[in-house]
């Protein structure tokens, strides 16, 4: 997939993998946000690959891969299966109980709310929105 020149030059300056996962991952958001789907979830799995070697040590950057994969289930909610889409959900809230991620948690637990409310599973998506709404109030 052709990148970008900007974010081709982007990630030429950046100095660290986690700067380069940082980026994919906001022009990931970004694009989605903007509806190109496609370009997203390419840059989101770049992200999600590169975020598992990007950290000190060449350990798991885990900010860095939850966000990818919450980014990667908000993608999903539109082109994917329900239960792939609630597992990355779920993968990205099991990094997220051990990282301070304010946002990226909500993001996530919403999504897992969207996952439910869409299968029809209404109590246990009234569960989700709860936690979502108690972590923005917290």
């Amino acid at each position: 997939m052709k990148l970008s020149p900007d974010l081709r030059q982007l990630l030429a300056q950046a100095a660290t993998l986690v700067e380069k996962v940082d980026l994919l991952n906001l022009h990931a958001n970004s694009l989605y946000l903007q509806e190109d789907l496609e370009v997203a979830r390419y840059l989101a799995e770049q992200a999600r690959l590169m975020s598992g070697c990007a950290g000190e040590n060449h350990q798991p950057y885990y900010r860095g891969l939850a966000v990818s994969l919450v980014t990667l289930g908000d993608i999903g909610l539109y082109i994917s299966p329900y239960a792939e889409t609630l597992g990355l959900y779920l993968e990205a809230l099991a990094i997220l109980e051990q990282n301070d991620d304010h946002i990226t948690m909500i993001r996530a637990l919403m999504g897992v709310s969207w996952v439910y409310f869409s299968g029809g599973d209404y109590p246990a998506a009234q569960s989700y929105i709860d936690r979502a709404i108690s972590a923005w109030c917290h």
